[in-house]
């Protein structure tokens, strides 16, 4: 058996190698999305607490975890009222503040 093809064989497998590690060096992890229904059950006891009212509080899903984003959830009451509180990320780590307008 001759070296040549051998050598071939490991330079062809070499470039494969290669060729499967070279990518796009910019692409950005995937985002993590924000615990939504955690910040609707700390609004709901928030309500709650301070207000002595039951209410059933709808955030969004999907809202990217990132510091500085604001997004708005809804607290309906048994009674059919309704309030918008805004929402505003604090970190990107999922802590929040949170109030009515």
């Amino acid at each position: 058996m001759s070296r040549t093809p051998i050598a071939a064989a490991v330079a062809l497998a070499l470039a494969a190698g290669t060729a499967v590690g070279c990518g796009d060096d910019t692409q950005q992890p995937a985002p993590v999305i924000l615990d939504t229904k955690r910040v609707e059950r700390a609004i709901e006891q928030s309500i709650l607490t301070e207000r002595k009212v039951t209410a059933d509080v709808d955030c969004p899903a999907g809202v990217h975890q990132a510091k500085g984003l604001t997004f708005r959830c809804v607290a309906t009451t048994r009674g059919g009222a309704t309030t918008a509180f805004v929402v505003h990320q604090k970190d990107d780590k999922g802590n929040v503040t949170y109030a009515a307008p």
